[in-house]
């Protein structure tokens, strides 16, 4: 389906659990771009992996949490939404 087509969307938390579930939701859903954003990388990247044979029309912006301010909005001038998914464990 193309119902987010040429949306953009910011989701922190996108390495695991709801975070990355909503990612590959909203980019079977067609979303422009996505914005990822986790603690740490690699296991962003290989979400990022999935994502890119789901729908490789897609771009993707992958960053720690703790730096993605500046890059996402030099990134990405117009979001549609953001989902923050980012959670802690005790």
């Amino acid at each position: 389906m193309n119902r987010l087509a040429h949306k953009k969307i910011l989701i922190t938390g996108a390495s695991q659990g709801l975070g990355r579930q909503l990612a590959l939701d909203f980019a079977r859903e067609g979303a422009a771009a996505l914005a990822l954003c986790a603690r740490h990388l690699e296991p962003l990247e290989k979400v990022r992996d999935e994502l890119v044979s789901l729908a490789p029309m897609c771009t993707w912006c992958l960053s720690k949490l703790t730096s993605a301010g500046p890059q996402i909005s030099n990134a990405y001038s117009q979001l549609l939404c953001m989902n923050f998914a980012a959670g802690s464990m005790f």
